[in-house]
């Protein structure tokens, strides 16, 4: 099958400096496009455009969390809770940014008008893999129905459904609290519960995600966020907002704390660099009241300056974290359903059909509250599918 792909960036090599290729799209189908496709083609690209800004963006925040930035961690934990493995984070991320997403042009027409996106997957027997098919966009996606989503909505659908493709990131929680990946085959399934937020168009900071509770519960309780696909489009959203990943001057502050260098110091403080030790206006002030006492022919230096490192003859800045110290219910329902094409494909919600087969399938809806739960056993030549819905 031809895919049209769409690349923003090629792979460059300039002046021995390699930039990577961003997150692009692939479409079932090049020519003989009608007017809808068309039209749906033109929201893809330009949601495809934004994810891979904010994929950008979500590295240079995961970076900077791994480095120890405070503000980074925020919304790092805000996204992934504090038990997710880092390293696994670090890999999504880097196959986001070098990947692409395989999608169909054609809106696809679910029966819940509340589903955004799906992922299909297939097994052909026990001995082979499970494959993911295109990924599959509703009407709501593309802006129609009661609640459509916006341009920034769209892009994190696409890392969202990116990740089931590229690194088979999962939604539904299982009895245990964890995530269960799309390949998990057999799994016990708690009904009602999803790693998705409540807000499709993503939120936009950590108070919003930290005030989500359907995902919260989700967060802290599983120990395996990292499979969460939704965690992606949240962190990406958070550290491509205005100011969210400002740059803390450390080595400028410890330098101006060290020489008394209080112009340096007020300038950093007032652009929000960085935070001033709690008793620096004391100090100062303690500072300029025995210096004014010293005998003119005297050249003691401020008492706080001596004062200002550690016992191991560090600098310290409290607030900048341990290097710097160092240094000196968008609630997407996921169901699993089955359809009539046979017995080894996934996808659409539990419900009956129009021809009442009865369906299960993974669906992004708001959250339902409901503590109903239910155990399933999936067989293994029985294939899943990931539904987004709101």
């Amino acid at each position: 099958m031809l895919f049209s792909s769409v690349r923003f960036i090629a792979l460059l090599s300039v002046i021995g400096v390699v930039i990577a290729v961003p997150l692009g799209i692939e479409y079932d189908k090049t020519t003989g496009l009608d007017v809808d496709e068309t039209a749906n083609k033109g929201r893809l690209d330009a949601a495809t455009t934004e994810a891979d800004r904010q994929v950008a963006k979500m590295r240079e925040g995961f970076d900077k969390y791994k480095a120890g930035d405070p503000k980074a961690k925020e919304l790092y934990e805000a996204s992934f809770g504090k038990n997710a493995n880092a390293d696994e984070v670090d890999k999504t991320i880097a196959a986001l940014q070098g990947g692409n997403i395989k999608a169909k042009l054609a809106t696809h027409p679910f029966p819940d008008e509340d589903t955004i996106a799906s992922v299909p997957w297939t097994k052909k027997d026990k001995k082979t893999p499970w494959t993911a098919g295109n990924a599959l966009f509703s009407e709501r996606f593309h802006g129609g129905g009661a609640k459509p989503l916006d341009n920034k909505g769209r892009a994190g659908t696409i890392i969202h459904e990116a990740t089931h493709q590229l690194m088979k990131t999962g939604d539904n929680v299982n009895l245990s609290g964890n995530i269960i990946k799309p390949t998990d085959g057999r799994s016990q399934e708690e009904e009602g519960r999803t790693g998705y937020t409540s807000n499709p168009n993503m939120h936009k900071t950590a108070a919003e995600v930290n005030a989500d509770k359907a995902f919260t519960e989700v967060r802290d309780g599983a120990k395996n966020m990292h499979h969460n696909a939704e965690s992606y489009a949240v962190f990406a959203s958070l550290c491509s907002q205005p100011g969210a990943l400002r740059r803390r001057d450390v080595r400028l502050y410890n330098r101006a704390l060290l020489d008394s260098d209080h112009e340096q110091l007020h300038s950093l403080a007032r652009r929000n660099s960085c935070k001033l030790p709690p008793d620096y206006f004391a100090k100062k002030a303690a500072a300029k009241k025995a210096a004014a006492e010293k005998p003119a022919s005297g050249s003691v230096k401020p008492e706080f300056k001596s004062k200002a490192r550690a016992k191991n003859g560090r600098h310290t800045a409290k607030g900048l974290g341990l290097k710097a110290s160092a240094r000196g219910g968008n609630p997407r329902h996921l169901a699993q359903l089955m359809t009539s094409k046979g017995p080894n494909t996934l996808t659409g919600s539990k419900k009956l059909r129009g021809n009442g087969q009865a369906t299960n399938g993974a669906t992004r809806k708001h959250a339902s509250k409901g503590t109903a739960r239910s155990i399933f056993m999936a067989a293994s030549t029985v294939a899943k599918v990931a539904v987004k819905k709101h």
